[in-house]
């Protein structure tokens, strides 16, 4: 049998001996070779089995008709999703794509037949799978995810009919196509059925078939709709160990920021010893610890009321700085000439941060707004976030997919950085006597982690692990140390500040000087330095091998509000209430 892919056919199938479809007219062959015998899957999908008619073996192949999402240009698009299909061919768990073709103003994908069964043909064949199988299909397929992430795509359409295991016992993600038409089942994730696809989605979907795998119990069945949560580890039909059980009930967590972040993050949980290790990077040089001659080698003059953030683009080529009267102001680093001011708003710009890319430069002020601005032009790009209450402080996720926002209100909210999102609110402990505001928020370096006011947050899981200040104390900043290992504080109304270890909250250092309450704190990159500033104008350094202080820097005649590092550590910029912005350079 010939299959008509003309959509619109009223009888499409026809004899093996014809080129033409005796119902419609249409051309039967594509590229006068491939001829197509019958759908795969459920009728009226877009793909289909096909056979090469110039070979003599007459091979067969996957024709898989491309559907674009609206508004894309289609022969872009197209060409774009077949150079990723034939890299990705190139790789042992997905198929090879033979050729592309377009008729009618309609785009068809050709790759190679893979043989064997689904595993849905698999699972009704031979019954649940065991943790040694399970584990066989995770390595593969987390292997093959992670080749996408690193190509940035999203397959987006994972269920057992897509996956194959071959007759050479390994395992065949297919079904990535770029296709808009894709229809929610019970593997897919809850966000991405709201049209909100991200990586997890496509871990998420993994997770799920694992289950279904184990159980040999339909997915719907396992999941408690009041509760929003699956209910499936008793019924495993094999013994399994306690890591995987973890492993997979994070897969398939409900909440997609509750779950491993990408592929790599799963392989290196279930294989620990692949983890990479991390060392400090190697442009960051080790910068002596004695007292050094540290010089204002620019003051960059220009605002008109109390300057209250910075933020160093990842380059180092750009510096913004935020004021109490609305204005974001643009310098040259190198130079110190001022290259845009920007027109936030009226209200108080509270923090300025660059997305790792530097291409974004993101505020947040008091007329609880966050917006996003293009450094180079100097123009809005949009408002991502509008909020109920002021913003006070905000923090971006170091894979800058996060943003963490804190309000006048004592919320915590995270929000997805491409959409503006609300993926979850967390709320200060109650019973705050005199301040409810957050005025620091801070991630640690894998993300796993953000540091408030007063309490460390464990983001992936979505608790609270711990408080490190009393009631009557509030933190003004934070800063978590390169490592991650520790975070540093600044005290309210005691003029002390704190270095504390993340995970324990154990108080290691107590730094003590400063002649009124901390304001600023930061890490020199190298993590060997802390800076401290406050309300006495006056900057300290602090050596965190012993906690000791190693110089103070005159800084500025009122409060210092914010301070920055350079990347190594000779350079830091300085911002205050007398309106100013300072460059120190030591020699």
């Amino acid at each position: 049998m010939t299959f008509c892919l003309n959509p619109d056919c009223q009888n499409p199938q026809n004899p093996d001996d014809v080129n033409r479809c005796r119902s419609c007219g249409a051309k039967l062959l594509l590229l006068a070779r491939y001829r197509v015998l019958k759908p795969l899957g459920k009728p009226g999908g877009s793909t289909f089995l096909a056979v090469d008619e110039r070979k003599r073996s007459k091979p067969k192949c996957v024709v898989k008709q491309f559907f674009p999402s609206q508004g894309e240009s289609p022969s872009e698009v197209f060409a774009q999703t077949a150079k990723h299909l034939a890299e990705l061919g190139k790789h042992n768990h997905f198929p090879q794509l033979l050729t592309t073709c377009e008729r009618d103003g309609r785009y068809y994908l050709i790759s190679e037949f893979i043989e064997g069964p689904n595993l849905a043909q698999k699972l009704f064949q031979e019954g649940s799978f065991t943790e040694t199988e399970i584990l066989q299909l995770l390595d593969e397929m987390l292997s093959a995810l992670q080749l996408l992430q690193e190509k940035q795509l999203i397959h987006g359409d994972i269920k057992p009919e897509n996956i194959i295991y071959t007759t050479d016992n390994r395992y065949v993600l297919v079904g990535f196509g770029g296709a808009s038409n894709i229809r929610a089942t019970a593997y897919t994730a809850p966000e991405q059925a709201k049209g909100k696809t991200n990586y997890t989605s496509d871990l998420y979907s993994l997770g799920v078939i694992c289950m279904h795998l184990l159980t040999q119990i339909h997915p719907l069945e396992l999941l408690d709709s009041k509760k929003d949560t699956w209910v499936w580890q008793d019924y495993t039909r094999h013994d399994i160990s306690e890591g995987l059980r973890q492993v997979i009930e994070r897969m398939l967590h409900r909440f997609s920021l509750r779950r491993f972040q990408s592929a790599a993050e799963v392989i290196w949980e279930l294989h620990p010893e692949l983890k990479p290790t991390v060392s400090p990077p190697p442009s960051i040089p080790i910068v002596p610890l004695e007292p050094q001659n540290w010089e204002c080698v620019r003051i960059l003059r220009g605002h008109e009321q109390i300057v209250r953030c910075l933020a160093l683009s990842p380059d180092e080529t750009v510096i913004a700085s935020g004021s109490q009267d609305g204005k974001i102001k643009l310098w040259d680093f190198k130079t110190g000439q001022l290259l845009h001011t920007l027109e936030a708003d009226q209200f108080d710009v509270r923090v300025l941060i660059f997305t790792p890319d530097g291409q974004t430069l993101i505020s947040g002020s008091n007329n609880k707004t966050v917006k996003l601005w293009n450094p180079h032009t100097g123009e809005l790009q949009r408002t991502l976030v509008t909020l109920r209450t002021s913003i006070y402080s905000m923090a971006l996720s170091p894979d800058g997919q996060i943003i963490a926002t804190g309000e006048s209100d004592g919320s915590i909210r995270l929000w997805e950085f491409q959409t503006g999102a609300l993926l979850e609110t967390l709320r200060e402990a109650e019973g705050k006597r005199f301040w409810r505001t957050v005025d620091a928020l801070e991630f640690s370096p894998d993300g796993q982690y953000l540091i408030t006011s007063s309490e460390v947050w464990d983001v992936i899981k979505g608790k609270k692990l711990y408080s490190y200040m009393p009631q009557a104390v509030w933190g003004h900043s934070v800063a978590v140390s390169p490592d991650g290992e520790t975070f540093a504080v600044t005290g309210d109304t005691n003029r002390t500040g704190k270095l504390i270890h993340l995970r324990s909250g154990e108080v290691i250092y107590t730094f003590k000087g400063h002649l009124k309450a901390l304001r600023a704190v930061a890490f020199r990159p190298d993590g060997r330095v802390l800076a401290t500033a406050s309300k006495d104008g006056r900057v300290k350094l602090w050596n965190l091998q012993n906690g000791r202080l190693i110089q103070t820097i005159p800084g500025h005649s009122r409060v210092v509000f914010d301070m920055v590092f350079s990347r190594d550590g000779q350079t830091l910029i300085t911002c205050a209430e007398d309106k100013k912005v300072k460059i120190w350079q030591c020699s």
